[in-house]
Protein backbone atom coordinates (compact mmCIF):
# COMPACT_ATOMS: atom_id res chain seq x y z
CA UNK A 1 0.00 0.00 0.00
CA UNK A 2 1.02 3.51 -0.84
CA UNK A 3 0.22 6.73 0.22
CA UNK A 4 0.18 9.75 -2.18
CA UNK A 5 0.14 12.78 0.04
CA UNK A 6 -0.53 15.26 -3.41
CA UNK A 7 2.10 17.70 -1.88
CA UNK A 8 1.84 16.87 1.97
CA UNK A 9 4.29 15.47 4.52
CA UNK A 10 5.60 12.14 3.57
CA UNK A 11 3.93 8.97 4.01
CA UNK A 12 5.52 6.07 4.39
CA UNK A 13 4.42 2.91 2.57
CA UNK A 14 2.84 -0.16 4.41
CA UNK A 15 3.32 -3.96 2.85
CA UNK A 16 0.36 -6.13 3.76
CA UNK A 17 -0.22 -9.45 3.61
CA UNK A 18 -3.18 -10.83 1.58
CA UNK A 19 -6.27 -10.64 3.68
CA UNK A 20 -5.18 -8.45 6.12
CA UNK A 21 -5.51 -5.02 6.92
CA UNK A 22 -3.88 -1.96 6.64
CA UNK A 23 -1.92 0.17 9.72
CA UNK A 24 -4.19 3.61 9.04
CA UNK A 25 -1.32 6.23 9.37
CA UNK A 26 -0.73 9.48 11.19
CA UNK A 27 -2.75 12.33 9.55
CA UNK A 28 -0.11 13.95 7.12
CA UNK A 29 0.32 17.91 7.14
CA UNK A 30 0.62 20.62 4.52
CA UNK A 31 0.80 24.37 4.80
CA UNK A 32 -2.77 25.91 4.22
CA UNK A 33 -4.69 22.92 4.13
CA UNK A 34 -6.79 20.22 5.89
CA UNK A 35 -6.27 16.45 6.21
CA UNK A 36 -10.04 15.34 4.94
CA UNK A 37 -9.16 11.54 4.61
CA UNK A 38 -7.17 8.91 2.06
CA UNK A 39 -9.32 7.97 -1.01
CA UNK A 40 -9.13 5.17 -3.61
CA UNK A 41 -10.33 6.88 -6.40
CA UNK A 42 -13.64 8.68 -5.48
CA UNK A 43 -14.15 6.63 -2.22
CA UNK A 44 -12.95 7.01 1.13
CA UNK A 45 -11.11 4.20 2.42
CA UNK A 46 -11.80 2.04 5.08
CA UNK A 47 -8.96 0.85 7.24
CA UNK A 48 -10.99 -1.68 8.69
CA UNK A 49 -11.26 -3.76 4.96
CA UNK A 50 -9.38 -6.73 4.04
CA UNK A 51 -6.79 -5.80 1.68
CA UNK A 52 -6.51 -8.06 -1.59
CA UNK A 53 -4.42 -6.66 -4.09
CA UNK A 54 -1.98 -2.97 -4.32
CA UNK A 55 -3.45 0.10 -3.86
CA UNK A 56 -2.39 3.36 -3.72
CA UNK A 57 -4.18 6.17 -1.57
CA UNK A 58 -4.50 9.98 -2.12
CA UNK A 59 -4.45 12.20 0.86
CA UNK A 60 -7.95 14.41 0.04
CA UNK A 61 -7.47 18.37 1.59
CA UNK A 62 -9.32 20.89 2.45
CA UNK A 63 -8.25 24.34 2.51
CA UNK A 64 -10.81 25.60 4.56
CA UNK A 65 -9.09 24.84 8.02
CA UNK A 66 -8.53 27.81 8.98
CA UNK A 67 -10.10 29.42 12.93
CA UNK A 68 -9.67 32.48 14.75
CA UNK A 69 -8.93 32.60 18.18
CA UNK A 70 -10.94 35.44 19.67
CA UNK A 71 -10.25 36.58 23.02
CA UNK A 72 -13.17 36.32 25.24
CA UNK A 73 -14.27 39.08 28.13
CA UNK A 74 -16.57 39.32 31.09
CA UNK A 75 -20.25 40.59 30.58
CA UNK A 76 -21.25 43.09 33.65
CA UNK A 77 -24.69 43.74 32.72
CA UNK A 78 -24.52 47.83 32.26
CA UNK A 79 -22.94 47.88 28.80
CA UNK A 80 -24.56 50.29 26.04
CA UNK A 81 -25.05 48.28 22.52
CA UNK A 82 -25.23 49.38 19.48
CA UNK A 83 -27.36 48.22 17.72
CA UNK A 84 -29.32 47.07 20.66
CA UNK A 85 -28.63 43.54 22.44
CA UNK A 86 -31.51 41.57 23.38
CA UNK A 87 -29.13 38.74 24.49
CA UNK A 88 -26.61 41.40 26.41
CA UNK A 89 -29.34 42.69 28.42
CA UNK A 90 -29.32 45.22 31.58
CA UNK A 91 -28.41 43.07 34.50
CA UNK A 92 -27.73 39.75 33.09
CA UNK A 93 -23.90 38.93 33.86
CA UNK A 94 -21.93 36.49 32.46
CA UNK A 95 -18.51 35.30 30.84
CA UNK A 96 -17.06 34.54 27.33
CA UNK A 97 -13.99 32.26 27.54
CA UNK A 98 -11.47 32.77 25.08
CA UNK A 99 -12.15 30.47 21.97
CA UNK A 100 -11.18 28.97 18.42
CA UNK A 101 -14.35 29.94 16.21
CA UNK A 102 -14.12 28.32 13.06
CA UNK A 103 -13.74 31.54 10.38
CA UNK A 104 -16.98 29.41 8.01
CA UNK A 105 -20.07 27.47 8.39
CA UNK A 106 -19.28 23.41 8.56
CA UNK A 107 -18.75 22.76 5.02
CA UNK A 108 -20.20 20.11 3.36
CA UNK A 109 -17.28 18.07 3.07
CA UNK A 110 -16.68 18.23 6.26
CA UNK A 111 -20.15 17.50 7.37
CA UNK A 112 -20.27 14.32 5.09
CA UNK A 113 -16.99 12.79 6.51
CA UNK A 114 -18.85 11.98 9.72
CA UNK A 115 -22.51 12.35 8.99
CA UNK A 116 -25.02 11.82 6.58
CA UNK A 117 -28.63 13.20 5.71
CA UNK A 118 -31.57 12.49 7.52
CA UNK A 119 -34.03 13.16 4.58
CA UNK A 120 -33.16 15.47 1.74
CA UNK A 121 -29.15 16.32 0.86
CA UNK A 122 -27.73 19.27 -0.73
CA UNK A 123 -28.25 19.88 -4.58
CA UNK A 124 -27.17 21.85 -7.67
CA UNK A 125 -29.72 24.45 -7.23
CA UNK A 126 -29.40 25.39 -3.71
CA UNK A 127 -25.60 24.76 -3.59
CA UNK A 128 -23.18 21.57 -4.09
CA UNK A 129 -20.15 21.03 -3.48
CA UNK A 130 -16.76 20.31 -1.08
CA UNK A 131 -17.20 24.05 0.18
CA UNK A 132 -20.22 24.75 0.20
CA UNK A 133 -21.68 25.06 3.89
CA UNK A 134 -24.24 22.15 5.08
CA UNK A 135 -27.59 22.56 4.81
CA UNK A 136 -30.32 20.39 5.43
CA UNK A 137 -29.49 19.26 8.95
CA UNK A 138 -30.85 20.19 12.42
CA UNK A 139 -29.57 20.55 16.05
CA UNK A 140 -29.46 16.81 16.66
CA UNK A 141 -27.36 15.85 13.84
CA UNK A 142 -24.75 19.40 14.38
CA UNK A 143 -23.88 17.70 18.29
CA UNK A 144 -23.20 14.26 16.67
CA UNK A 145 -20.98 16.04 14.07
CA UNK A 146 -19.15 17.66 16.52
CA UNK A 147 -18.75 14.37 19.33
CA UNK A 148 -17.47 12.32 15.88
CA UNK A 149 -14.84 14.85 14.59
CA UNK A 150 -13.74 15.49 17.92
CA UNK A 151 -12.75 11.38 18.58
CA UNK A 152 -11.69 11.33 15.28
CA UNK A 153 -9.09 14.44 15.75
CA UNK A 154 -8.43 12.71 19.49
CA UNK A 155 -9.87 15.43 21.44
CA UNK A 156 -12.57 14.92 24.47
CA UNK A 157 -16.27 14.99 23.11
CA UNK A 158 -17.88 17.95 24.84
CA UNK A 159 -21.71 16.55 24.48
CA UNK A 160 -23.11 13.28 26.75
CA UNK A 161 -26.39 11.10 26.36
CA UNK A 162 -26.48 8.70 29.57
CA UNK A 163 -22.79 9.46 30.41
CA UNK A 164 -21.75 8.12 26.88
CA UNK A 165 -19.81 10.81 24.36
CA UNK A 166 -19.46 8.39 21.86
CA UNK A 167 -22.75 9.31 19.56
CA UNK A 168 -22.59 5.73 18.04
CA UNK A 169 -23.44 4.62 21.52
CA UNK A 170 -26.56 6.62 21.73
CA UNK A 171 -29.77 5.77 21.65
CA UNK A 172 -32.00 6.89 18.75
CA UNK A 173 -28.98 7.55 16.59
CA UNK A 174 -29.22 6.74 12.57
CA UNK A 175 -26.98 5.04 10.66
CA UNK A 176 -24.02 2.74 11.40
CA UNK A 177 -20.28 3.23 10.73
CA UNK A 178 -20.74 2.14 7.18
CA UNK A 179 -23.36 4.89 6.27
CA UNK A 180 -22.71 7.45 8.84
CA UNK A 181 -24.61 8.66 11.07
CA UNK A 182 -27.13 11.54 12.06
CA UNK A 183 -29.58 12.52 14.60
CA UNK A 184 -33.30 11.68 14.99
CA UNK A 185 -35.59 14.09 12.88
CA UNK A 186 -38.64 14.58 14.78
CA UNK A 187 -38.38 15.33 18.50
CA UNK A 188 -36.57 13.11 20.74
CA UNK A 189 -37.13 13.63 24.50
CA UNK A 190 -34.69 11.31 25.82
CA UNK A 191 -32.13 13.59 23.66
CA UNK A 192 -33.21 17.44 24.91
CA UNK A 193 -32.14 17.92 28.38
CA UNK A 194 -34.26 20.17 30.37
CA UNK A 195 -32.74 20.67 33.45
CA UNK A 196 -31.70 18.58 36.20
CA UNK A 197 -35.92 17.27 36.73
CA UNK A 198 -35.42 16.21 33.29
CA UNK A 199 -37.01 12.20 33.65
CA UNK A 200 -35.37 11.40 30.39
CA UNK A 201 -32.36 12.23 30.37
CA UNK A 202 -30.39 14.13 27.33
CA UNK A 203 -27.52 15.53 25.67
CA UNK A 204 -25.35 18.04 28.23
CA UNK A 205 -22.25 19.96 27.63
CA UNK A 206 -19.32 19.91 29.26
CA UNK A 207 -17.85 23.02 28.55
CA UNK A 208 -14.42 21.97 30.08
CA UNK A 209 -13.80 19.33 27.74
CA UNK A 210 -11.80 20.38 24.36
CA UNK A 211 -13.62 19.11 21.55
CA UNK A 212 -15.95 20.86 19.07
CA UNK A 213 -19.38 22.44 20.03
CA UNK A 214 -22.00 24.67 18.82
CA UNK A 215 -21.30 28.30 20.52
CA UNK A 216 -23.44 29.91 23.14
CA UNK A 217 -26.08 32.62 21.80
CA UNK A 218 -24.20 34.55 23.68
CA UNK A 219 -20.58 34.05 22.57
CA UNK A 220 -22.31 34.02 18.45
CA UNK A 221 -23.26 37.75 19.63
CA UNK A 222 -20.07 38.73 21.14
CA UNK A 223 -18.37 37.32 17.32
CA UNK A 224 -21.10 38.50 15.11
CA UNK A 225 -20.15 42.07 17.11
CA UNK A 226 -16.28 41.34 16.52
CA UNK A 227 -15.63 40.48 20.05
CA UNK A 228 -17.71 43.30 21.21
CA UNK A 229 -16.13 46.06 19.33
CA UNK A 230 -18.22 46.50 16.52
CA UNK A 231 -21.31 48.98 16.29
CA UNK A 232 -22.51 47.72 12.49
CA UNK A 233 -25.60 46.73 11.48
CA UNK A 234 -24.28 43.52 10.07
CA UNK A 235 -21.09 41.35 10.78
CA UNK A 236 -18.40 43.21 9.35
CA UNK A 237 -20.13 46.03 7.88
CA UNK A 238 -23.36 48.64 7.78
CA UNK A 239 -23.38 47.70 3.78
CA UNK A 240 -25.24 43.95 3.89
CA UNK A 241 -24.25 43.31 0.41
CA UNK A 242 -20.42 43.63 0.79
CA UNK A 243 -20.51 40.73 3.51
CA UNK A 244 -23.75 38.88 3.06
CA UNK A 245 -25.87 36.17 0.63
CA UNK A 246 -29.03 37.21 1.49
CA UNK A 247 -32.35 37.78 -0.35
CA UNK A 248 -31.61 40.52 -2.47
CA UNK A 249 -28.42 39.10 -3.88
CA UNK A 250 -29.19 34.97 -3.98
CA UNK A 251 -32.57 33.85 -3.49
CA UNK A 252 -34.33 37.01 -5.83
CA UNK A 253 -32.37 36.01 -8.76
CA UNK A 254 -34.47 33.11 -9.26
CA UNK A 255 -33.49 29.23 -9.46
CA UNK A 256 -31.72 29.34 -12.80
CA UNK A 257 -29.57 32.22 -11.86
CA UNK A 258 -26.00 31.12 -10.44
CA UNK A 259 -26.46 33.30 -7.67
CA UNK A 260 -29.08 31.42 -6.23
CA UNK A 261 -28.80 29.33 -3.22
CA UNK A 262 -25.93 29.33 -1.19
CA UNK A 263 -22.51 30.22 -1.83
CA UNK A 264 -19.01 28.63 -1.06
CA UNK A 265 -18.08 29.66 2.13
CA UNK A 266 -15.28 32.35 2.59
CA UNK A 267 -15.71 33.65 -0.68
CA UNK A 268 -16.22 37.88 -1.60
CA UNK A 269 -19.15 39.14 -1.99
CA UNK A 270 -20.72 40.47 -5.59
CA UNK A 271 -18.95 44.01 -4.65
CA UNK A 272 -15.64 41.79 -4.85
CA UNK A 273 -14.82 43.24 -1.36
CA UNK A 274 -13.23 40.96 1.19
CA UNK A 275 -16.60 39.81 3.28
CA UNK A 276 -14.56 38.61 6.72
CA UNK A 277 -15.37 40.40 9.68
CA UNK A 278 -12.39 42.48 11.31
CA UNK A 279 -11.75 39.15 13.26
CA UNK A 280 -11.12 37.78 10.16
CA UNK A 281 -14.69 35.48 10.39
CA UNK A 282 -17.32 34.77 7.20
CA UNK A 283 -20.85 34.89 6.88
CA UNK A 284 -21.54 35.52 10.41
CA UNK A 285 -24.02 37.50 8.25
CA UNK A 286 -26.29 35.51 5.65
CA UNK A 287 -25.52 32.19 3.51
CA UNK A 288 -26.96 29.90 5.92
CA UNK A 289 -28.49 30.66 9.81
CA UNK A 290 -26.10 28.90 12.48
CA UNK A 291 -27.60 26.65 15.06
CA UNK A 292 -26.70 27.71 18.54
CA UNK A 293 -26.25 25.69 21.56
CA UNK A 294 -29.55 27.34 23.24
CA UNK A 295 -33.16 26.59 24.19
CA UNK A 296 -35.04 29.88 22.81
CA UNK A 297 -36.70 31.67 25.15
CA UNK A 298 -37.11 35.32 26.45
CA UNK A 299 -34.04 36.55 28.14
CA UNK A 300 -33.66 38.52 31.25
CA UNK A 301 -31.22 38.99 33.87
CA UNK A 302 -31.33 35.77 35.46
CA UNK A 303 -30.84 34.01 32.80
CA UNK A 304 -27.79 31.66 32.43
CA UNK A 305 -24.75 32.04 29.87
CA UNK A 306 -25.98 28.90 28.00
CA UNK A 307 -29.35 30.31 28.03
CA UNK A 308 -32.87 28.70 29.14
CA UNK A 309 -32.69 25.65 30.84
CA UNK A 310 -35.30 24.48 28.61
CA UNK A 311 -37.38 24.68 25.19
CA UNK A 312 -39.24 23.93 22.11
CA UNK A 313 -37.22 25.17 19.93
CA UNK A 314 -33.58 26.10 19.74
CA UNK A 315 -31.97 29.36 19.04
CA UNK A 316 -30.77 30.22 14.93
CA UNK A 317 -29.06 33.26 14.21
CA UNK A 318 -27.63 35.62 11.60
CA UNK A 319 -29.45 34.85 8.59
CA UNK A 320 -29.33 33.22 5.24
CA UNK A 321 -29.59 33.36 1.39
CA UNK A 322 -33.54 33.25 1.12
CA UNK A 323 -34.12 35.75 3.67
CA UNK A 324 -34.02 39.40 4.06
CA UNK A 325 -31.58 41.97 5.36
CA UNK A 326 -33.12 42.65 9.12
CA UNK A 327 -32.57 38.13 9.52
CA UNK A 328 -28.48 38.76 9.00
CA UNK A 329 -28.32 42.00 11.49
CA UNK A 330 -26.31 40.74 14.51
CA UNK A 331 -29.28 41.81 17.00
CA UNK A 332 -31.75 39.76 15.03
CA UNK A 333 -33.16 36.44 17.25
CA UNK A 334 -34.61 33.86 15.81
CA UNK A 335 -35.31 30.47 16.43
CA UNK A 336 -36.55 27.35 14.77
CA UNK A 337 -37.47 23.54 14.65
CA UNK A 338 -34.58 21.60 15.27
CA UNK A 339 -36.34 18.64 14.53
CA UNK A 340 -36.93 19.25 10.71
CA UNK A 341 -34.50 20.77 7.95
CA UNK A 342 -34.29 22.83 5.84
CA UNK A 343 -32.22 24.47 2.98
CA UNK A 344 -30.97 27.63 4.57
CA UNK A 345 -30.25 25.94 8.03
CA UNK A 346 -26.33 25.28 8.92
CA UNK A 347 -23.82 25.71 11.87
CA UNK A 348 -20.58 26.90 12.79
CA UNK A 349 -18.27 25.09 15.70
CA UNK A 350 -15.89 26.66 18.37
CA UNK A 351 -13.61 24.98 20.74
CA UNK A 352 -12.93 26.36 24.15
CA UNK A 353 -9.34 27.42 24.08
CA UNK A 354 -8.29 27.43 27.38
CA UNK A 355 -8.82 23.77 26.72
Amino acid sequence: MTFDSDGGSEVASQTVESGKTATKPTNPTKTGYSFNGWYNGDSAFDFAAAIEEDVTLKVKWLTVKDFVKVTGTTIKGDESWTPSSKVFVSGRSLTIDDLYVSDHEVTQSEYEKYCKYGSESPDDTRGLGDNYPAYYVNWYDAVVYCNLRSIDEGLTPVYSLGGETDPAKWSGIVGDAETKYCGPSITSSAWDYKGESDEDGGIIMNTSANGYRLPTEAEWEYIAREAGNSTTTYSGSDTIGDVAWYRENSYNKGSSDPDYGTHEVKTDKVTGTDSANALGIYDMSGNVWELCWDWSGTISDSTAAAGAASGSVRVGRGGSWSGGAGDCAVSLRSCGSPYRRFDFLGFRVVRSSSN
